[in-house]
């Protein structure tokens, strides 16, 4: 699903990412991975990575990937797992969560913002290192 994910993002799952998403599942404490299930049969997957913010008093989460199968799309699904995820991120007392949507991705954009999100006057930069 991590492949099909990328992919449909237009940025293939590099090996530096398969290490990522290893490390993720043999418990690192930087982040949370969670599968989506329906009828108990995997349909998508979250992952949220971990912080600290002074900004946002303590402990803060950037979702990171958040994938649904094409098939299970616009039937709730999302909604559901952004809830359910909300709901265990205030259980954890993580402060605030953060996100990006790729700019083509309004289906995505408009479910965020449904669900509370608000878009930042911020800019998001990165750099690798």
């Amino acid at each position: 699903m991590a492949v099909a994910f990328n992919d449909e993002d237009g940025h293939p799952l590099p090996a530096g990412g398969r290490r990522a998403l290893k490390a993720l599942c043999n418990g690192t404490p930087h982040g949370r991975a969670f599968i989506i299930e329906q009828a108990a049969s995997p349909i998508g997957y979250i992952v949220i990575g971990l912080g600290f913010s002074v900004e946002f008093s303590g402990i803060d989460a950037f979702l990171d990937e958040f994938y649904v199968e094409e098939a299970h799309r616009g039937r709730g699904v999302g909604t559901a797992a952004l809830k359910q995820l909300i709901r265990l991120a205030r259980s954890l007392k993580i402060r605030a969560m953060h996100l990006e949507a790729m700019p083509m991705n309004d289906r995505a954009a408009e479910l965020y913002l449904r669900q509370g999100f608000n878009l930042s006057e911020r800019r998001l930069m990165s750099k690798r290192l």
